[in-house]
């Protein structure tokens, strides 16, 4: 008989924070300029964000954006 251990899965943790308590982590764009997007600052001012925000928080509580830059800047 073959044992088998798997790793307990990490916590999860949702909650709703003020954009300005998140930094901004690395991103693939080298900036962000809203002004360039009108259309996808509207959509938000009309529609709010509808896909969540994805981040991490650091070993010393701070919390980074991993996937959500513009959604945050919004």
């Amino acid at each position: 008989m073959t044992a088998t251990h798997t790793a307990p899965a990490a916590a999860i943790e949702v909650a709703q924070l003020h954009p300005d308590a998140l930094d901004i982590g690395e991103n693939v764009r080298d900036s962000v300029d809203l002004a360039q997007t009108p259309d996808f600052v509207e959509s938000i001012r009309e529609n709010g964000v509808l896909e969540a925000i994805s981040a991490v928080r650091t070993a010393d509580g701070t919390i980074v954006v991993r996937d959500g830059q513009r959604r945050t800047l919004r």
